[in-house]
């Protein structure tokens, strides 16, 4: 008796690890989508902050590392089926400024490099700022796909829920007038939010993305996916190693923390 116990005991156990090692495998091979979040592409900045503003030929270098190395570009709102496609990366920029359309969209067509522009529908044909006519012919390009930055870009965290409701219904539906096309994702002014900016952004889009964070998308955080910034002092060399740490699968850089932090001591 004693015996037959302890052989159902030890194949509950031999199951129980065995299932307990899946789901650590299923967690950790799961490959990073590097999710990049550029604001300007311009040789001299419209701002004092500089930073955002990439210069257009560190752009080009970028994007023909990117279409010379097996990466293949999609949507920001094509994230959740990104285990589809062979080195998923995702182009993505905030506000909409002009530059985007007179110096970024003519890369992207070189190197034929889908991006998605987070457009704060309040400025659109503004001074600096893009067009309807130039939104339109860029969405209508199938390599840009337009989505949301708000209507006004304010700080979210001090709105009310009225307030947030009409940002957000605000912009998709003008967005949408102006590209004919579903708008589904959104980009929170300055990465900013609380739990209502959250909470409402559920109600209008089908995933919501930050400025910073050093994780992928996954459907625990739809409505708060990171981004890597890309900005005016990434070298090619420094935009290189952004894309392969950020494209290692869970489980590696797991390893290469614990290395990191053993070299340390």
């Amino acid at each position: 008796m004693r015996f037959l116990y302890r052989k159902r005991l030890l194949t509950l156990l031999f199951f129980f690890v065995l299932t307990i090692a899946g789901l650590v495998l299923t967690w950790g091979m799961r490959t990073n989508v590097p999710v990049y979040m550029y604001h300007g592409i311009k040789d001299i900045p419209l701002s004092n902050d500089e930073a955002l503003f990439v210069r257009p030929a560190s752009f080009d270098e970028q994007m023909k590392f990117l279409a010379e190395n097996g990466y293949t570009s999609i949507f920001a709102e094509d994230l959740p089926y990104a285990h589809k496609y062979k080195n998923p990366v995702v182009v993505t920029f905030d506000d909409g400024y002009l530059d985007n359309y007179t110096y970024a969209f003519p890369i992207l067509k070189k190197y034929n490099v889908k991006a998605t522009i987070f457009v704060v529908s309040s400025l659109v044909g503004k001074p600096n700022y893009m067009t309807r006519e130039q939104l339109r012919e860029m969405s209508d390009s199938g390599l840009v796909s337009i989505q949301s930055h708000s209507a006004t870009h304010p700080y979210l965290e001090n709105c009310t829920k009225e307030q947030i409701d009409e940002e957000y219904s605000r912009s998709k539906q003008e967005l949408e007038a102006i590209t004919g096309r579903s708008v589904t994702a959104l980009s929170y002014p300055y990465g900013k939010r609380n739990a209502l900016a959250v909470q409402e952004a559920s109600r209008y889009y089908k995933l919501a993305f930050i400025t910073f964070g050093d994780y992928s998308y996954s459907k625990k955080c739809a409505y708060e996916v990171p981004r890597a910034g890309v900005f005016r002092s990434n070298d090619l060399k420094s935009f290189e190693n952004i894309t392969r740490h950020r494209s290692r699968t869970r489980l590696k850089n797991l390893f290469m923390l614990v290395r990191d932090q053993i070299l340390k001591k």
